[in-house]
Formats: C-alpha cells, sequence, structure tokens
C-alpha cells in the first residue's frame, strides 16, 4: 500500500511541478553555498570516479581488491552527475581546473560544459526545472584536457562506455600529459547492469535493463543488488589494470554520487536528493604504479556525431 501511495504521487502532476521547483530552489542555493566536500579541497593526484558507486557496495567488494584497504566517505556536491559537475568544476576552482586533464565517460560532460544545461529533472518529460543558477561551472577550454571518451569509444553496450576503454585512455594520458590533476570518470557501476550479460554473451535481463522499475514492480532487492555488484566489480577489475600501469602518489577512488535501492521509498538518483546512501559516497586512498605491462591503443577522436541525448537515454535518463 505504501509503495502504490508514493507511486501514485510521484506520477502525479503536481508532484512533478512541486519537485520541478524544488530543484530550481535547491541548485540556486548550492550552486553559490554548496553542500558536500569539493574534491578540490582535498590532495590528490588522480581522482577515479565510480558512477552512483555506494559506501556499502564498496565496503562489500573491498576485500578482493588490494588496492582498497580503509574505505573513508564524504558529502557529495550532487546527487546527480550533472549537478555533481557542474558544483565541482567551478570558477571558485579555475587553477586547478586549469591543471586537470578530465576524462569523462558520462554523456553529462557535453551537456553541462558545452550546452550548458544544468540542472535537469527526468521525470517523464524533457524539459528543465526553473533555476536561477549563477553560470559559475567552467566551459571545455578550462580544462588542462577534456576528454569526452563516450564520444568516439566503440559501443559494445549501447549507453556504456566499457571500463576498458576508459581505462585505456587514462593510461595514455597519464604517460603522455601527465597531468597535475587526472579525473578518471567511469560509467560503472551505474545501470543498466550489463557485467552479467557481457560475461554470459547474452541479452539484458529486464531488471538489469530497468532495475528501478523492476524494484518498484517487486523484484527481489537481492537479485538487482548482485547485478548492481558485478557492475562495480566489472570496473574495479579495470581500476586494478590503471593502477598497475599509472604512476601516482595519492590515488583517490570516489564517486559522483551514490544510488538509493528502495529505502525510505527512494529509488534511483535524481537531483537535490538529500538520501544519505546518494549524497554520501567513498574516498579511497591508494596509489599507482606504472609496471608498463599494458600498451593503450584508443585514439582520442575529434568532432563525434555520437548523440547526447541518445548516450543518455540508454542510461535510463528519459
Amino acid at each position: 500500500m505504501r509503495e502504490k501511495l508514493l507511486t501514485k504521487f510521484y506520477d502525479s502532476g503536481l508532484a512533478r511541478k512541486a519537485f520541478r521547483y524544488y530543484v530550481g530552489a535547491w541548485t540556486t542555493v548550492t550552486s553559490r553555498v554548496p553542500i558536500g566536500t569539493n574534491i578540490f579541497e582535498r590532495e590528490w593526484d588522480t581522482l577515479i570516479v565510480l558512477d552512483t558507486c555506494r559506501v556499502d557496495a564498496l565496503k562489500e567488494v573491498k576485500d578482493e581488491y588490494e588496492f582498497i584497504t580503509d574505505v573513508d566517505k564524504i558529502v557529495s556536491v550532487g546527487s546527480t552527475s550533472n549537478e555533481w559537475m557542474a558544483n565541482t568544476f567551478t570558477s571558485t576552482y579555475i587553477d586547478s581546473v586549469n591543471s586537470t586533464a578530465y576524462l569523462s565517460a558520462n554523456g553529462y560532460s557535453s551537456r553541462v560544459f558545452k550546452e550548458r544545461r544544468y540542472p535537469e529533472v527526468h521525470m517523464g518529460t524533457k524539459h528543465q526545472p526553473p533555476s536561477w543558477v549563477a553560470d559559475e561551472f567552467c566551459y571545455p577550454e578550462d580544462f588542462l584536457l577534456l576528454d569526452q571518451i563516450w564520444e568516439y569509444a566503440p559501443q559494445d553496450s549501447p549507453g556504456h562506455t566499457l571500463p576498458e576503454y576508459v581505462m585505456d585512455r587514462a593510461v595514455n594520458v597519464g604517460r603522455s600529459l601527465n597531468p597535475e590533476h587526472l579525473v578518471v570518470h567511469f560509467n560503472q557501476p551505474h545501470a543498466p547492469y550489463i557485467a552479467d550479460a557481457i560475461g554470459e554473451n547474452r541479452e539484458l535481463k529486464e531488471f538489469e535493463q530497468s532495475p528501478f522499475e523492476s524494484l518498484r514492480q517487486g523484484t527481489d532487492r537481492d537479485q538487482v543488488w548482485e547485478a548492481y555488484i558485478e557492475n562495480l566489480r566489472m570496473v574495479l577489475d579495470q581500476v586494478e589494470v590503471l593502477l598497475d600501469n599509472h604512476s601516482a602518489e595519492k590515488v583517490v577512488i570516489t564517486a559522483d554520487h551514490g544510488e538509493a535501492f528502495g529505502e525510505w521509498g527512494m529509488y534511483g538518483h535524481l537531483p537535490g536528493m538529500i538520501h544519505p546512501h546518494v549524497k554520501i559516497v567513498p574516498w579511497v586512498t591508494t596509489k599507482g604504479d606504472d609496471k608498463e605491462n599494458y600498451q593503450p591503443e584508443l585514439e582520442q577522436e575529434h568532432n563525434s556525431e555520437r548523440d547526447t541525448e541518445s548516450q543518455l537515454r540508454a542510461l535510463g535518463y528519459k
């Protein structure tokens, strides 16, 4: 009964309108007075961003990876990728951004930095909420390098840039450019949960393609959670290769935001979502040592015609 009432309220026109205005007010305030810790307030050489990685998920698998010891946590400056990007790479930290190579598998890097579109609410419509956000987030030319890997990497799984391509570019840029700050933004473990389907050479099951709709309809949470964990293992396997082929004294593994799996009747992640499993993200410190046992092959391409809308839609953003 409770789930039906929440779903009915969520789908109602009044809820949509109220939420749009809430997000507009939220982003207006937090763009000026951020809630959370900006990554440039911490010390690091390389920052590995795992999209939607929860603290408890990383703790669950940490014993499988030698490079993960203690899993600390911070409060993110966003509860969606575009909110995190816009509140992270701002004029306040322009000197740090100038020395940052940002490698992104997430299509919002184009939406935010090139198209200047922020924030957005995906509730079955294509409009943005009202917002009076100061245009303080950076432009592509403010970065030492803005490498949008999703634009040109092979699309073995629609919407998802596989982690091996992100790892490949990170090794290349780390060796060739040796930036003061390197940010490597993977897609995984973000839905759809593709790891098992790729390993078994099959099509995605419904709960892997649309996990949160499946949860609302009664799919077993443990089944969906395990698929999410497999996506996390999928990306951590490539992080391990990266750390063996990248020299950095201080590497941090974190997330742009987390994910709600039904706690408090909430699912997924939306702008302005203050749910603790969404706003609180991991902060793991490790290091990289280039053993030169991997040679990158993927080359950056320019003037891609790959569509941002299609890429985001494949990730579940309607």
